[in-house]
């Protein structure tokens, strides 16, 4: 059953919030209600929920009405479980806080059963930034799970905020895992907390090959009809086109020369398919062709899978100084194929292949370099990041397989970008002769108390040859900007228009007329006056602690609140000259369109029509609180826009001076930017107008009461004569 919501933008306007988790509370009732005369009816229900929908679905946990024990597994979809993209009004940061407040008090008590998974869209959710979908310091470690969908298996893709919910790849993941989710004793969903987290975890985290999860057996029988292969070296490959009776490849566990590590790929379908075992007496069989024990221990679900071409691809890597107490022969098994056959396995030293790398800053060279040559017969290299720590930096690597042997429709290759404290890894499969490119770019930076690396992981084709290099990328250091930086460009903005305002207030104040917009732009906005103040300030909240000196208790960044790390000035300075260069562009084009007004309008000044003044405020007002806050500062834009034009007419006719014309059109721009703020509850009050012409809970409703403050105001101005008309 879908419980739609009408797409009422409730990321961006909370009023709607309770009212949409009491409708996904009925609908619970409602589908429980449904098998009431079955013999066993369900008792819970699981709950899959995309982006607001998440939200909505740890949001029923707070209602008083609502039994915990209905819901024991959600699942989200780019869902911002941390805060809105943009905190847009106060009744979504009283709902977002209210509900992560009950999560982190209730964790182990109300909550115990209720296992979650989050997945995120990547990069290309230009929407939804991974790090708001996280569940960290939310629910509980043990009990859920934050992944980014190009992390998950079987689907490896990143996808926007609408796409990830009919990528088929994500939902076969959803579907398979809420079938293993099902108790096939009790016909329900399975009650167990590790159980459930043991099924999640292989359908998004780590899986080892089989599309459904199932306990594997620890021991194995081994079947002694099988054929056996002993490798001699410790670099081997078995490979048959076809493979017509079942062979078990033994490989004794080496830890000489150096060798700590074994690695081997599969392209073989079989769940089961490594094994440790103890051969006692190895002289007596080594002539036979028989395996030479008969059970074994099960390593298979240590497997990972890996993007492959053909229908499956898998790998394993173990640690043979820990293996070594324990088995001294590995067994890999190869079952009747009539495909092509293709196993390779190694032993090697780990540090020898686990390569470091100083990532530069994106100043210090734009063009690529060539950083690693892997030569034939090596299954994997592992390149450590060091300084590859914050969203803004973005490196492009390029790897280009050639020399390949006797290869035909088989994977040449496999890079994987892997980021421990986040589970954001992505991959690509390599071609030959071809520059296959990945750019690594973090959706969630650096923890300070992290210790560990990013790391660029290569599985290779023991068959081929690479060339690894190494580009930074100017264009996706601005994209990573825009992605995680760019919801905050209208504070600049605002920045901007409040310091003109505040010169020309300052202006008329003490010389009693008003300098134009660009004039005070200039004079009080400039870059490198504001941004030496901001950021000394900044360093101060982050030196003494922002909430010491914060004496109003007003709602403050994380990163101030909790001092970890200093603030990206970089960042602010680029989005301030952004946003200074911005406000000049639509001060011009405003200004045209005011000029283009004016001339409509010049019959009718000429004429004296009156205008709106302040008898226009009470019936703004009540449209306010009958109607929408937002239409009354719409309609108070309007009033005023014809205000500026007659202005601006007057001004050119020589009627009047600039300076009201000055002063009204920086107001203008300033109510217009406010305006725009509201314009998220606007929408709601459209699309909600057949149910009801007023919009409850308005967080437009102060800002537009003192918009509508403009229209007094100027009244004072001109009655005890402010602005003297002289030209500054």
């Amino acid at each position: 059953m879908l419980a739609a919501i009408n797409k009422e933008l409730s990321g961006l306007y909370g009023g709607v919030l309770m009212d949409e988790t009491k409708f996904v509370e009925q609908c619970i009732y409602r589908i429980l209600s449904l098998y009431e005369r079955e013999v066993n009816p369900p008792t819970s229900v699981i709950l899959i929920g995309h982006s607001m929908g998440g939200v909505l679905a740890r949001a029923l946990f707070v209602m008083p009405s609502f039994d915990p024990k209905l819901v024991g597994t959600i699942l989200t979809l780019a869902s911002p479980h941390h805060a809105p993209v943009v905190m847009a009004d106060w009744h979504l940061k009283e709902f977002f806080q209210g509900v992560n407040d009950y999560w982190r008090i209730n964790i182990n008590s109300t909550l115990a059963h209720v296992v979650i998974v989050s997945v995120a869209g990547g990069y290309k959710d230009i929407l939804m930034p991974d790090q708001l979908t996280s569940l960290k310091n939310i629910a509980a470690d043990e009990r859920a799970i934050s992944i980014t969908a190009t992390a998950v298996p079987r689907v490896w893709r990143s996808m926007d905020h609408l796409c990830i919910v009919w990528c088929k790849q994500l939902i076969l993941a959803i579907v398979r895992a809420t079938f293993d989710l099902m108790s096939m004793a009790s016909e329900q969903e399975n009650k167990v907390v590790k159980e459930k987290m043991d099924v999640l975890r292989h359908h998004f985290v780590s899986h080892s090959g089989s599309r459904n999860y199932r306990s594997r057996p620890d021991v194995f029988d081994i079947d002694q009809s099988y054929l056996v292969v002993r490798p001699v070296d410790f670099k081997w490959n078995f490979q048959r086109k076809k493979h017509l009776s079942g062979t078990f490849i033994q490989v004794p566990i080496r830890t000489d020369q150096g060798f700590n590590t074994f690695t081997a790929i599969t392209n073989q379908d079989n769940d089961d398919w490594i094994f440790g075992c103890v051969i006692k007496n190895d002289t007596e069989k080594k002539s036979t062709k028989q395996p030479n024990c008969q059970f074994a221990v099960n390593l298979s679900q240590r497997s990972t899978l890996l993007p492959s071409v053909n229908k499956v691809k898998k790998c394993i890597t173990l640690n043979t100084t820990e293996l070594a107490p324990m088995y001294n022969t590995l067994l890999i098994l190869s079952p009747q194929s009539k495909n092509m056959v293709d196993i390779s396995g190694e032993f090697y030293g780990k540090k020898e292949r686990q390569g470091k790398l100083e990532v530069p800053k994106f100043w210090e060279f734009p063009y690529s370099l060539d950083i690693l040559q892997l030569s034939q017969k090596q299954l994997y290299f592992g390149i450590e990041l060091v300084g590859l720590t914050a969203v803004t930096q973005a490196v492009k690597f390029t790897v280009k397989a050639t020399f390949c042997e006797n290869l035909v429709g088989a994977d040449y290759g496999h890079l994987r970008t892997f980021v421990p404290w986040s589970n954001e890894d992505s991959s690509i499969l390599l071609h030959e002769n071809v520059s296959n490119g990945v750019t690594f770019r973090l959706q969630t930076a650096r923890p300070n108390k992290e210790v560990r690396n990013a790391e660029l992981q290569f599985w290779l084709n023991p068959h081929c040859k690479y060339n690894v290099s190494m580009q930074i990328s100017p264009q996706e250091v601005f994209g990573q900007i825009v992605r995680h930086y760019l919801f905050t460009l209208p504070a600049f903005l605002m920045m901007n228009l409040m310091l003109v305002l505040v010169w020309q207030t300052f202006t008329i104040a003490k010389h009693g007329c008003c300098p134009s917009f660009p004039a005070a732009h200039r004079t009080f906005a400039q870059p490198y006056r504001v941004l030496v103040v901001a950021n000394f300030m900044l360093l101060c909240l982050w030196l003494v602690g922002a909430e010491k000196l914060n004496i109003l208790h007003l709602p403050l960044p994380e990163k101030y609140a909790v001092p970890d790390q200093l603030p990206e000035t970089l960042i602010s300075i680029f989005l301030y000259l952004v946003a200074y260069v911005l406000t000049l562009a639509v001060y011009f084009l405003l200004k045209l369109f005011v000029w283009i007004i004016g001339i409509i309008l010049s019959p009718c000044i000429n004429r004296n029509i009156p205008f709106s003044g302040i008898a226009v405020v009470p019936v703004l007002v009540a449209v306010a609180f009958r109607f929408s806050a937002t239409l009354s500062s719409a309609l108070g834009i309007c009033m005023y826009f014809a205000k500026v034009a007659s202005a601006q007419v007057k001004h050119r006719k020589g009627l009047h001076s600039a300076d009201l014309y000055n002063l009204r059109f920086t107001v203008l721009l300033l109510w217009l930017l406010i305006t725009l703020f509201g314009a998220p509850s606007a929408v709601t009050w459209l699309k909600n107008w057949s149910f009801g012409h007023h919009l409850t809970f308005d967080p437009a409703i102060f800002p537009t009461l003192i918009s509508l403050l403009v229209f007094p105001l100027e009244g004072a101005l001109k009655r005890y004569n402010i602005i003297t008309s002289i030209n500054c």
